[in-house]
């Protein structure tokens, strides 16, 4: 059975440094740190692996193995379930695969949902980092990569006059303790509270009002709190994220208003690979070529993005 993967991008902003070695690049640090990691938490080991690297990118693996809370088997006719057989140091097993783009610190990564998420990856980075003797002062920030044309026309817009959000089941989103964005967290926790099926929210400034934009200290704040939500857990909570900006064409003079679907234009790409209905192996092989091969589907389109 053929299975599609996917792959989502994000941009990397990155910085290193320690008295003894200077700075090291994401690359270099990835290579010569985090291969080999692992860590044991919450019932769970997580190892990175590298997998592949040449001049331009390097690609790697994730392997996550669930050793507790694992699910019976269970007879679909009998409907007798039992346990699995499994030594302490054996559970479920899953992973994912990524590729950084040295050129363009962009990160390929194939988002698996028992796997590790991408919040995930750069948490285990910083605990690699802290398991280091000599260890580095780490800044890392990454952002969503939007298709070629949303990026386009955000940069066109001079201001903002709506934010359209559409969260479905937000009684089942997973909130962290320390929000970064009270105003809209609050309001989706409510609606978890509320234990609706779906939360839709428009703040909109009146067309009439000549002019009239929303308050343009917070929308940055917002779009960047958005982007950020969907690297994370609660990403496929969110079905819409709609901003319309004004902007001004070029030929005409004339402004134009123009919604942009964060959560829909979210430069996604997939891989298919053969799936078997028992696996032996987590395929770590056959998914590093599908990912390098994303890369080079993707690379026309990113070099224009980050020209």
């Amino acid at each position: 059975m053929r299975k599609k993967r996917t792959v989502e991008l994000f941009r990397i902003n990155w910085t290193a440094t320690n008295p003894e070695q200077g700075d090291v690049s994401f690359e270099y640090f990835l290579e010569n740190y985090a291969d080999g990691y692992s860590i044991e938490e919450a019932g769970k080991n997580i190892y990175l692996k590298i997998q592949r690297t040449r001049d331009n990118y390097i690609a790697g693996s994730i392997s996550t193995t669930k050793k507790y809370g694992i699910p019976p088997k269970n007879n679909a006719s009998s409907h007798v379930s039992s346990g699995l057989d499994m030594d302490e140091d054996e559970g479920l097993g899953y992973s994912n695969v990524f590729l950084y783009d040295i050129t363009y610190r962009v990160l390929y990564y194939e988002f698996n949902l028992n796997g590790c998420w991408i919040k995930r990856f750069f948490e285990f980075l910083n605990s690699c980092n802290d398991s280091l003797e000599d260890s580095f002062d780490i800044d890392i920030q990454e952002r969503v990569v939007l298709r070629q044309n949303a990026y386009e026309r955000l940069r066109s817009c001079s201001s903002f006059t709506k934010i359209h959000l559409k969260v479905a089941f937000p009684n089942q989103m997973i909130f962290q303790n320390r929000a970064e964005n009270d105003s809209m967290e609050n309001v989706i926790r409510s609606a978890a509270q509320h234990e609706t099926d779906t939360l839709e929210m428009i703040l909109n400034v009146d067309s009439r009002r000549l002019g009239a934009t929303l308050n343009p200290g917070r929308i940055g704040n917002d779009i960047r709190w958005f982007t950020n939500q969907l690297r994370g857990p609660n990403a496929a909570h969110y079905t819409k994220i709609e901003v319309t900006g004004v902007s001004t064409d070029e030929e005409s003079n004339v402004q134009r208003r123009d919604p942009i679907d964060l959560a829909n234009d979210k430069f996604k790409r997939h891989f298919e690979i053969d799936e078997p209905r028992i696996l032996t192996d987590l395929q770590i092989r056959e998914k590093t070529s599908g990912i390098i091969d994303v890369y080079n589907r993707c690379l026309p389109e990113v070099r224009l993005i980050f020209r």
